[in-house]
Order: structure tokens, then sequence, then C-alpha cells
């Protein structure tokens, strides 16, 4: 007795779970044509709003990837609706990275009103606040920084989206942004080259010039070197042969004396490059910073003497019948 109700029990969530498989079907196609009556009646016969369809896509992705506000929006109200689904989207996005990827503002706001993560990331290790960078859209930037996306997350090659800003996705108001919260102008990323020293190989024009200032202003390494080959941003400019990047981070401190892995400084490199002007540049600077020093050494010693002088007693000179004598106060 005790065993055939077992199996009519058996049986039973059989029947249930053949069902719900063979309404789902129905229920993405719903979400599809916008039938919300016929959404709701199907999850309330258990049909869940979370699966995978056939394209590899949950609802919440459909609707965001084929700009179904209305039909997203009526979604959420169901709270068992998760916004950080695991799909099988080609590229691992979450249903936000899509919002962000398709540039569709209103859709990220209501993702993230209902619990987005910002910091999900994908198959190549990207966030969605790497995709807004792309699309150079500094509303949708300030979204995602508000509700604590992470700008210092890194990509499997190294990117970040201040690096993306600076270089990739040149846009200064949104490295400025990405600076304000937070971003890490010296972090230590996956590949060799630093941030600055990337930089300024790809520096070759005013605005380029901008982006080093900006980096400076927010406390970036001028000194900072390649871990493989330890050259400097200094290093890199006596390559490109950009005069001046060269005068530029000179003035923002950075080092002539530094040699990279080969023993070689930055004049040493602008020779072997044959970078005429900036060798007779660094050359110029080296023999002016000399006599600076030696000027400087002059008036110090200068300023010694006259205060040693100054700080001796005079002396009081008294005469007698038979000699003079001196006698100090």
């Amino acid at each position: 007795m005790f065993q055939q109700a077992g199996k009519l029990v058996v049986d039973n969530i059989d029947r249930a779970h053949t069902e719900k498989k063979r309404l789902q079907p129905q229920f993405f196609m719903a979400v599809i044509v916008g039938d919300l009556q016929e959404i709701d009646r199907l999850i309330e016969l258990g049909v869940d709003p979370n699966a995978v369809g056939d394209e590899g896509l949950t609802a919440v992705q459909l609707c965001t990837e084929q700009a179904h506000l209305l039909v997203l929006k009526h979604l959420l109200r169901h709270r068992n609706v998760n916004c950080n689904p695991h799909g099988k989207e080609l590229n691992g996005d979450s249903p936000l990275m899509a919002a962000v990827a398709l540039n569709r503002n209103p859709f990220v706001d209501l993702l993230l009103q209902h619990g987005a993560d910002p910091n999900i990331t994908n198959n190549f290790g990207r966030t969605p606040l790497h995709e807004a960078v792309t699309k150079q859209n500094i509303e949708m930037v300030g979204q995602l920084l508000f509700a604590k996306a992470n700008p210092n997350v890194e990509d499997v090659f190294g990117n970040t989206p201040l690096s993306w800003s600076l270089i990739e996705y040149p846009c200064r108001e949104m490295a400025t942004l990405l600076l304000k919260w937070g971003a890490n102008p010296n972090q230590h990323v996956v590949r060799p080259q630093p941030l600055l020293t990337e930089l300024t190989l790809n520096c070759h024009s005013a605005e380029a010039l901008g982006m080093v200032e900006l980096l400076a202003a927010h406390k970036a390494d001028m000194n900072v070197v390649n871990s493989i080959s330890g050259q400097s941003a200094l290093h890199m400019v006596s390559i490109t042969g950009y005069l001046p990047l060269a005068e530029l981070l000179l003035n923002l401190g950075a080092a002539q004396s530094l040699k990279d892995r080969s023993g070689r400084t930055p004049l040493d490199l602008a020779i072997q490059h044959g970078q005429a002007d900036l060798v007779a540049f660094y050359k110029e600077r080296n023999s002016l910073l000399k006599d600076a020093m030696g000027s400087t050494c002059l008036v110090t010693d200068r300023k010694s003497s006259e205060a040693a002088v100054a700080g001796r007693k005079p002396r009081n000179v008294r005469f007698s019948k038979h000699h003079a004598t001196e006698s100090e106060d």
C-alpha cells in the first residue's frame, strides 16, 4: 500500500514536470509577442521564468536583446525572476551587459533597480563598465559607478575601463569620471606594460598629452617601469620621438637617469633610435641641470661663508706704549 502511494506521488511529480516543460515554449512565445496575461498565467502554472530557451537565452535576456522594455518591466514584477541569470549567451554576457552593449540606458536603469550586478564578468573577464566605455556613454558610466561598479576590474587581456578611456576609446571626460570614482592609475595588471608607459607609446597629439597630465594630477607614478624590459615612460618617448611628451614628462618628475634591464638610459635609447631632436633636448636639459646645481652650490658656499663671517665676534685693538694687542669682548 505504501509502495503504491509512493509510486503515485512520483508519477504526479513527473507529470507536473512534464507539463511545465511542455508549457515552456509557450512562455517564451508569450514573451516574444508581449502577451502579458499569458506570461502571468504560465508563471502561475509553475513555468520557470529563469529557464534557458532554445536560443540559449532566458526571458530577461531575450527582452533586453529584443528591446521589449514593457515586457521586461512586467516580468520583473515577479519576485522569482532573476536579473543575473546564467544563460548560454555566446560571450557569457549578462542581461545588464547586453543592455549596455546595445546602448539602452532605460534597460540599464531598470535592471540595476531590480538588483542586476554591475560587476558580473563575461567570458573575457569584462564588466558592463568596460562595455559602457567602448560606447563612450558618459551617462551610462555614471549609472554603473553609482550602482557600485568596480572601476578597477581588468579583463583577461589586462584592460581596465580606465585604460580603454585613455587609449583605445579616448575620452578625457570619461577618464576623469572614472578617476573620481576610484580608478587606480598605478594599478598592476597581468600584462607587463603599465598604464602610463602604454599611454606614452600611443601619445602623438595634444589630446593625448592632456591624458598624461590627467594621470599625473591623480598621482600616477611618472617613473613606473615595464616589468620585463625595465623601461619607463621616458624610455618609451625615446623610441617614439615625440618631443613635447618628453618635455612634459621631465617637468612632471620623470627621471633621465633611470636605466632599463640592458643598462640604457632614455638618452642612450634616443641615440640608438636616431632621435636627433630628443638627443639634443636631453643633452641641453642635462647641461642646464648641471649649471643649476653648480649655481646652487656656489650660492650655498657664499651664504655659508657670509654666515661664518657674520658669526665671528669683533676684535678690539688696544695700543700700549710698547705694542698693539688684540682682544675679544
